[in-house]
């Protein structure tokens, strides 16, 4: 959970940023979740890897303050997948993976 979720997002800047640098410009996008910031039962691996995409994004934005590169979180909503079934959160308050998906591009 950690290498695919954090340490995507850690590649990515690595992969991205030296040319943002020499730009003085770009915008990164992180996919988090709300469990990241409050935590929740039963998901602690997954919360940890979002939390720590979290501070990574916090952490970057000191680092680059000024220099033209931002960094952002989007928490999508709860969404119908198996990984969401055991919350106690009523089918109706779910989004549907195509709507979140959607909304995202």
């Amino acid at each position: 959970m950690i290498d695919v979720n954090f340490g995507g997002a850690a590649n990515l800047v690595e992969a991205v940023v030296p040319v943002m640098k020499k730009q003085k410009l770009g915008k990164i996008c992180f996919t988090s979740s709300g469990v990241g910031v409050s935590g929740y039962t039963n998901v602690c691996y997954y919360a940890s890897s979002k939390g720590a995409i979290e501070a990574l994004a916090k952490c970057l934005n000191i680092e680059y303050a000024g220099g033209g590169i931002t960094f952002h979180i989007m928490h999508p909503p709860l969404t119908v997948t198996k990984s969401s079934s055991p919350f106690p959160v009523p089918k109706e308050f779910k989004a549907s993976p195509e709507k979140v998906g959607k909304s995202f591009v």
